[in-house]
C-alpha cells in the first residue's frame, strides 16, 4: 500500500546579488540530517558542500545554479532556508571575555528577519573604464574564494588573476566580449591604466557578508557584551 505523500509549501525569498526573485521550499528530515553531521565536522568544506546540496534540492525555482552564486547569497539563502524549515529565531550561546572570568553561558536569541544583506552602490559590477570600454564583473563563488584564499594586495599578479576569473564580459559601442579566454583576459588588465584598475579592485573591496551585531548581558556576572557574528559558521557555533 502506497504511503500519502505530503506536500511542501513554498516561500519566496531573493538573491542579494541580483535581487532575483526564487522560490523554495523547506528542507526534510533526511537533508537535515545532512546538514547536521557537516556542522557537527566544524569543517568548512563539508559544510559548504552540505549547504549547496541542500539548497539546490530545495530551490523550485529553475535555472538557479548554486554553485556559481556568490558566497554571500549562499549564507543568506540558507538562512532563510532555515527559517522556514526549522524556526524563524537563532538560538546560540555566548561565554564572555576570559572563561576564568566567568563560566556562565548567556542564552541569545536571534530573529533571522533582522539579519540583513546590505549591497554596496555598485552591486550589479558593471564598470566604465573609457567612454568606449566598460567591463561586467561578477563577486566570487565559494570555490573561487577558496582558490584565492591567501590572495593579498602585494601580489600584483595574483590579483590581477582573480579579477580575471570575475570578468562576466567586455564591452565596447559595438559588441559584447563574452568568450574571452583568462589569458585574454589578464593581457586586458594588464593594459589599463592604475586609475582604471583602481575601479576594479574597489568592487572587490565592497563584497557583502552575512554579519549582525548581538548585544547582551551576562546572566553570570551581569557584565554587557558586544560581539559581530561573520559568516555562516558564527550563526551555527
Amino acid at each position: 500500500m502506497s504511503l500519502p505523500l505530503i506536500t511542501a509549501p513554498e516561500f519566496p525569498t531573493n538573491i542579494p546579488s541580483t535581487g532575483q526573485e526564487i522560490w523554495f521550499r523547506p528542507f526534510l528530515v533526511k537533508e537535515e540530517k545532512v546538514l547536521f553531521m557537516a556542522l557537527e565536522s566544524k569543517n568548512e568544506d563539508q559544510i559548504h558542500k552540505a549547504v549547496s546540496t541542500v539548497l539546490k534540492s530545495c530551490i523550485i525555482t529553475e535555472d538557479i545554479e548554486v554553485e556559481k552564486l556568490a558566497t554571500f547569497d549562499i549564507e543568506y539563502l540558507f538562512l532563510q532556508l532555515r527559517s522556514k524549515s526549522v524556526d524563524d529565531v537563532i538560538k546560540l550561546k555566548f561565554r564572555h571575555g576570559n572563561t576564568d572570568e566567568c563560566k556562565k553561558l548567556t542564552e541569545v536569541n536571534i530573529p533571522v528577519d533582522d539579519i540583513s544583506m546590505e549591497l554596496p552602490e555598485n552591486s550589479e559590477g558593471k564598470i566604465q573604464l573609457t567612454d568606449d570600454v566598460g567591463i561586467k564583473l561578477r563577486y566570487p563563488d565559494y570555490s573561487l574564494t577558496k582558490k584565492y584564499s591567501k590572495l593579498n594586495t602585494s601580489d600584483l599578479s595574483l590579483m590581477i588573476k582573480f579579477i580575471a576569473e570575475c570578468v562576466e564580459y567586455i564591452y565596447d559601442q559595438e559588441k559584447l566580449y563574452d568568450q574571452s579566454t583568462l589569458d585574454e583576459k589578464v593581457n586586458f588588465i594588464e593594459s589599463l591604466s592604475q586609475s582604471q584598475f583602481k575601479k576594479m579592485t574597489e568592487f572587490f573591496e565592497t563584497i557583502p557578508s552575512l554579519e549582525y551585531n548581538v548585544e547582551y548581558t551576562c546572566e553570570g556576572c551581569g557584565k554587557e557584551e558586544k560581539i559581530t557574528l561573520r559568516g555562516l559558521s558564527d550563526f551555527f557555533m
